[in-house]
């Protein structure tokens, strides 16, 4: 199956010179970096991920990891950022599967994504819940998971992702972090995959 997670960051990019100090001053790269973690830690045979993380302020830019480099270290919250800033900053000529690159326009970018899939969704409070829709996962080749950063996404980006018939799901009613919303969602994925 093939699965893309998209984190729309309602935040600017970050500067290609942040800190890795300071990583929540850096447009919430830290929110980021956990979001890669939590992804590419798990390695699930039968998907193929890939993530993107929208900074949809100002200047949007898209950061996309399709697979992080191979080491022998092991990844932690500061060197998925250093992997990040190097990309950014074109310092290195590989790394992995990473790209940063700029958008012109929001609504047609989501549309360029969301129109390759067989389904989209977006995790909402108000949606339904993953456990009923459990059974329609596994049916399909191409999904796409649209997750908020932080913050909630806009309603602004709500009312793009309805007009393009994204749906509604929820995880609960317990508020998550992206990152733990991302593995709950590679949870039940990974569930039906074993049955």
């Amino acid at each position: 199956m093939r699965l893309t997670i998209i984190q729309i960051m309602e935040e600017n990019p970050p500067s290609e010179n942040f800190s890795l100090k300071d990583l929540p001053s850096a447009s919430k790269i830290d929110v980021v970096s956990r979001c890669i973690l939590s992804i590419f830690s798990n390695n699930i045979e039968q998907l193929d991920i890939s993530f993107q993380a929208i900074f949809s302020k100002t200047d949007i830019h898209v950061l996309t990891v399709n697979e992080l480099p191979l080491t022998d270290e092991i990844y932690d919250e500061i060197s998925v950022a250093s992997l990040i800033k190097e990309v950014m900053q074109n310092t290195k000529s590989s790394n992995g599967d990473i790209s940063w690159a700029s958008v012109v326009d929001f609504q047609q970018y989501i549309f360029s994504v969301v129109s390759n899939h067989q389904t989209t969704y977006y995790l909402h409070e108000n949606g339904l819940s993953i456990k009923e829709i459990k059974d329609v996962l596994l049916r399909e080749e191409s999904l796409c998971f649209i997750i908020g950063g932080r913050h909630d996404i806009s309603q602004e980006h709500e009312k793009i992702l309805d007009s393009l018939g994204a749906q509604q799901i929820s995880l609960g009613k317990k508020i998550y972090l992206a990152s733990t919303c991302i593995t709950s969602v590679l949870f039940e994925l990974e569930k039906q995959f074993e049955h």
